[in-house]
């Protein structure tokens, strides 16, 4: 199921303010600098480095130049947290038109039916046809042998097993990368800009089951703009209905804590979402109730995101042979399960051209 462009969200976001109960118009400023890439040019080296100079001014306060309209700041908020899984107040402004201009993830969006799982059997069904795929095998190591990679150590079916590799490609993130790896194989300038420049995002994940949709039939799939923490909410059965329990409709709704810096409160932060979900959608309280609420902190082996835009890290390492792919790893205008599919295809050919 493919969802509309969410460029036209921030097209009308753009061209409309919310004043004094009326309609009032923008100039057409906000999208003619996004539409002619002026921001880049202003931002200079910001945009490639969001720790240098200008990189630091946020969105939020890029937009408080146009505009201290709330309903606007809000919307604006809810695309960025809802896509890149950051605050506006937190994200440079020139990694935010960076990643717009550069859209390649939601260009053209859609959402897999019966779950992203069925995406990762079809991957699995692939390199089988031209090797092997280990399932509930954890890594325990990665083998390294004076500065190159030289496999891992594996846990299968309950014993270690030492696997001899010319590559090894992790998608743990890059800090669990150096943690299975030794940090004593990295150099201290790696290690010193992964500390600095990585930053993770978490999410709050809820699942409701209901005797009647929740979401209104008009807007099966929603951003959320206002609340405490809902964020994004979707109708899963529309998609899948056997993902449903029996003789129930199935909704997801993703819910962000206000600080993306530090680890969450989780008890205040499911209070807060809980709060959200009875103003909002009190339908649930009469015909439903929540399954399952999920926190996917910072510190967690899966955050919420492993990187906001432009602070992530490069798919290469100090160790040769050993690369990064996933969210945590760079790759301009793509975030979530595109850019870890994007990340995973540039690698590879990295891989193919050095062999």
């Amino acid at each position: 199921m493919k969802l509309n462009n969410p460029l036209t969200l921030i097209e009308v976001a753009a061209d409309l303010e919310i004043s004094h109960g009326k309609l009032v118009r923008l100039g057409g400023s906000l999208a003619r600098e996004i539409g002619k890439k002026k921001v880049l040019k202003a931002f200079g080296r910001g945009v490639e480095d969001p720790l240098w100079g200008t990189g630091n001014l946020t969105f939020r306060d890029w937009l408080m130049q146009y505009t201290n309209n709330e309903v606007v700041h809000k919307i604006f908020d809810a695309i960025i947290v809802g896509v890149l899984a950051c605050r506006s107040w937190e994200l440079p402004a020139s990694q935010f038109f960076y990643y717009m201009t550069r859209l390649g993830s939601l260009a053209d969006a859609g959402v897999a039916p019966r779950g992203n799982i069925q995406l990762i059997k079809g991957l699995v069904e692939t390199v089988k046809k031209n090797g092997d795929a280990w399932l509930s095998s954890p890594v325990r190591r990665i083998k390294v042998k004076k500065g190159t990679a030289r496999g891992i150590t594996v846990v299968r079916e309950g014993r270690e097993i030492e696997v001899e590799s010319r590559v090894v490609i992790s998608d743990t993130g890059p800090r669990k990368t150096v943690e299975l790896a030794g940090s004593d194989n990295f150099d201290p300038k790696y290690l010193r800009e992964m500390r600095v420049r990585l930053r993770a995002g978490h999410a709050m994940l809820i699942l409701v089951g209901s005797d009647r949709p929740v979401l209104p039939e008009s807007a099966p799939f929603m951003l959320i703009v206002g609340t405490r923490r809902l964020v994004v909410g979707g109708e899963l059965a529309i998609l899948c209905p056997e993902l449903a329990p029996p003789g129930k409709h199935l909704s997801y709704y993703c819910g962000y804590p206000l600080n993306s810096l530090v680890p969450m409160e989780e008890e205040w932060e499911k209070l807060q979402c809980r709060r959200d979900l009875e103003e909002h959608f009190p339908g649930i309280r009469e015909h439903g109730e929540i399954l399952r609420m999920e926190p996917h902190d910072v510190d967690s082996d899966f955050p919420g995101a492993r990187a906001w835009p432009g602070f992530d890290m490069p798919p290469e390492t100090p160790i040769r042979n050993l690369y990064n792919v996933g969210e945590g790893v760079r790759a301009p205008g793509w975030s979530g399960t595109n850019k870890t599919a994007q990340t995973a295809m540039e690698v590879a050919d990295i891989v193919c051209r050095a062999s």
